[in-house]
C-alpha cells in the first residue's frame, strides 16, 4: 500500500469514528412516541368515573356517573381505524358503580368496589365472560376486604392486585394505603390476602403492569405529601403479592390532582394523559427498565382538556375515551409495540389499571397492556388545592363538557428519543470504534514514517 492509500485509509477511519460519535446527539427514529390524536366514535353518554379495559380487540367500559351512579356497560371494537360502534350490553352491571376498578384477563372481566349510592360504597366483586365484544352474565366473586372506591387494580400471572383507595366517601382520614390480592380464573375471584402497604395513603392513583413490576403514579389526599403528588412507585409482583419494599422511581413532571392523569404500559414504555396542558391534556411517556422509569418525554397533547378519562393500549395504538365528556380519540404509537407483560398463568395475561378505571391485556393478544385513571379535574402545574370538592361527590351537572377542540388534533411536535436502546450503548460502540480507529491510525503513521526514514521499502498490501 502506498503513502497516498495509507493516508486516505487513515482519514476514512477518522471520519467513520466521528460519524459514529454523533449517534448519541443526533435524533433517532422514535419507536415509542405517540403521534397526533384523531377523533373517533364518541362514547354514547357523558363519561365520568367509568372503568374501561381492553381484551386487545374490544374496549369495555363499566359504570360511571350520570344523575347518580349508573350500571351501564358498553363495548366497542378497536383497530387501526379507531374505535368502532359502541354497543349497550344487555347484561348491565349488577349494581350502580362510580369509580370501580376493572381489569381483563383470560377472556374475563373482573370489577371491584365503587360508589353505589350517595355516601354508600360497596365491597362487591363481580366477573363476567367476554365473547367478541359481548359481556356474559355477571357473577359474584369473593368480596373485597373493605368497602372501597377509587382504588387501582391490575392483573398479572393469574392474580388481581388492588392498591389503596377511599374506604368511605368524603373523608380524608379514610384514605387507605392497603394493598390486597386474590387469584382470578374462569371460576371467579378467590380469597383476598393482604400484602405490603403502599408507601402512603392514596386514592385516585393510576397503576399499571410491565413485566413482573407494578407501577403506580399520582393520586391525591396524600397526608404526608400534601393534596396531590406526581410520585411514581414500583414493586415486583409474585403471585399477586408485592415485594418487601416499594421503590421510588422517576417522578411525573407535575403533581397530579384529583385523578386527572391516566396511564397505560406497553412495549416497555409507560404513557400518561394528564388532564390539562396548554391547548389540551398533556401527554408524557417514559421508558421502563426493570422497576425503573427513564426520563419523561412530552408527546403531542390530547386534543381537549379532560379529567377522569379512560386510556387503553392495543397493538400499535392508544385510545382515550371520555373525561367529563363523551369524546374519544386515538393515536398511533410509532413502530411495533410488543407486550411488556409476562404471565405465569395459562388463563391470565398481564393487565394494567388505574384508580377509577382500569385496563388489561388479553390472554389471546400479548401485545396489549393498558390503564386508565379517575376523578376530578385539576391544574397541570398546581401542587395543592383548597377548592377541589370531594372525589366521592361527582359534579352536579352531567351535560357534556366537550369543547370546540374536540374535533381537532394536536399539532405539537413529538420529541424523538432513542429506539429503545439505552443511550450509553451508542456511546460505548462509538468509543470502541474510536479506540480501534486511533490504533489503526498510529500504525499507519508509523508505517509512513518508516518509509520516509529509508529504513526499508513500504510493505505492499
Amino acid at each position: 500500500m502506498n503513502r497516498k492509500s495509507l493516508t486516505l485509509t487513515a482519514v476514512t477511519l477518522v471520519l467513520v469514528t466521528f460519524g459514529l460519535g454523533l449517534l448519541p446527539v443526533l435524533p433517532a427514529a422514535s419507536a415509542e412516541a405517540p403521534g397526533s390524536w384523531t377523533a373517533t366514535t364518541s362514547y354514547p353518554v357523558y363519561m365520568y368515573g367509568s372503568s374501561c379495559a381492553t381484551d386487545g380487540s374490544y374496549m369495555y367500559c363499566v359504570g360511571g356517573y350520570g344523575v347518580g351512579p349508573i350500571n351501564s356497560v358498553y363495548s366497542a371494537p378497536i383497530s387501526s381505524s379507531g374505535i368502532g360502534t359502541w354497543t349497550n350490553q344487555t347484561n348491565s352491571y349488577p349494581t350502580n358503580a362510580y369509580l370501580p376498578s376493572c381489569a381483563i384477563a383470560g377472556g374475563y372481566i373482573y370489577c371491584v368496589g365503587g360508589l353505589i349510592a350517595a355516601s354508600t360504597l360497596t365491597n362487591a366483586v363481580y366477573y363476567a365472560q367476554l365473547t367478541s365484544g359481548t359481556v356474559g352474565t355477571w357473577k359474584s366473586g369473593t368480596d373485597y376486604p373493605t368497602n372501597v372506591e377509587a382504588l387501582s387494580c391490575v392483573i398479572s400471572g393469574g392474580y388481581i392486585t388492588c392498591v389503596a383507595g377511599l374506604t368511605f366517601p368524603a373523608t380524608i382520614s379514610t384514605i387507605t394505603n392497603a394493598v390486597y390480592y386474590a387469584p382470578v380464573s374462569s371460576s371467579g375471584v378467590g380469597a383476598w390476602s393482604s400484602t405490603i402497604n403502599y408507601p402512603f395513603t392514596d386514592n385516585l392513583d393510576t397503576c399499571s403492569v410491565s413485566g413482573s413490576y407494578i407501577f403506580c403514579m399520582g393520586g391525591e389526599y396524600n397526608m404526608s405529601r400534601g393534596f396531590s403528588t406526581g410520585d411514581v412507585y414500583s414493586d415486583t409482583l409474585s403471585s399477586g403479592a408485592v415485594g418487601a419494599t416499594w421503590s421510588n422511581t422517576t417522578a411525573y413532571p407535575v403533581h397530579v390532582e384529583s385523578g386527572a392523569a391516566t396511564c397505560a404500559t406497553s412495549g416497555g414504555y409507560m404513557y400518561c394523559v394528564d388532564g390539562f396542558g396548554s391547548t389540551g391534556a398533556m401527554v408524557n411517556y417514559a421508558s421502563i427498565s426493570g422497576g425503573t422509569l427513564g426520563a419523561w418525554t412530552a408527546a403531542p397533547e390530547y386534543p381537549m382538556f379532560v379529567s377522569v378519562n379512560q386510556v387503553v393500549i392495543s397493538g400499535d395504538y392508544i385510545y382515550g375515551v371520555g373525561g367529563q365528556t363523551s369524546n374519544a380519540f386515538y393515536a398511533q404509537i410509532s413502530g411495533p409495540v410488543t407486550s411488556s407483560s409476562s404471565s405465569s398463568s395459562s388463563t391470565s395475561s398481564t393487565s394494567s389499571t388505574s384508580t377509577s378505571s382500569t385496563s388489561s391485556a388479553s390472554a389471546s393478544t400479548s401485545s396489549t397492556s393498558s390503564a386508565s385513571s379517575t376523578s376530578s379535574s385539576s391544574s397541570s402545574t398546581s401542587t395543592t388545592s383548597s377548592t377541589s370538592t370531594s372525589i366521592s361527590t361527582p359534579p352536579a351537572s352531567t351535560s357534556s363538557t366537550s369543547s370546540s377542540t374536540a374535533s381537532t388534533t394536536s399539532s405539537t411536535s413529538t420529541t424523538t428519543v432513542g429506539i429503545g436502546v439505552p443511550e450509553f450503548s451508542y456511546g460505548g460502540v462509538a468509543f470502541l470504534v474510536f479506540l480501534v480507529a486511533m490504533l489503526s491510525l498510529v500504525l499507519v503513521v508509523r508505517k509512513i514514517r518508516i518509509g520516509r526514514s529509508g529504513n526499508g521499502p513500504m510493505p505492499l498490501s
